[in-house]
């Protein structure tokens, strides 16, 4: 129950991972927000282990994103860029576009359009 006494269900987040052609792609569907930053921290460590040369999370069914989630992507963005690995993005919707973008953290990241962009054919 809500604190105002209204019943707010609390979207999850929740993650698929596939592989494409050398590519760990991360799909995350829900909300990301201070709630799930831990799952999506924990899951991008796993996806960046073994060393992957590219991992790609496709944010195209993500609702909303906060700057607990952009900021758990920057810190993972630079692990991988540590480990040789490449994190890019794909599918950011209109409300995590305009973070990314007030944020600068549009600047450091690859960012296509969608996943079949990203993977190009057959992806």
């Amino acid at each position: 129950m809500h604190p105002h006494g209204k019943s707010r269900p609390q979207p999850l987040l929740t993650l698929t991972r596939q592989e494409h052609d050398g590519t760990r792609v991360l799909a995350l569907s829900g909300d990301l927000d201070h709630d799930s930053a831990g799952v999506l921290r924990q899951a991008l460590a796993d996806s960046l282990a073994g060393g992957p040369l590219r991992v790609l999370v496709d944010l195209a069914e993500v609702g909303f994103c906060d700057s607990t989630g952009v900021n758990v992507l920057l810190r993972a963005r630079q692990q991988a860029q540590a480990d040789g690995t490449s994190l890019e993005l794909c599918a950011l919707g209109a409300q995590a576009a305009r973070l990314f973008d007030m944020t600068g953290a549009a600047t450091v990241f690859t960012i296509h359009p969608a996943q079949r962009d990203a993977l190009g054919p057959g992806g």
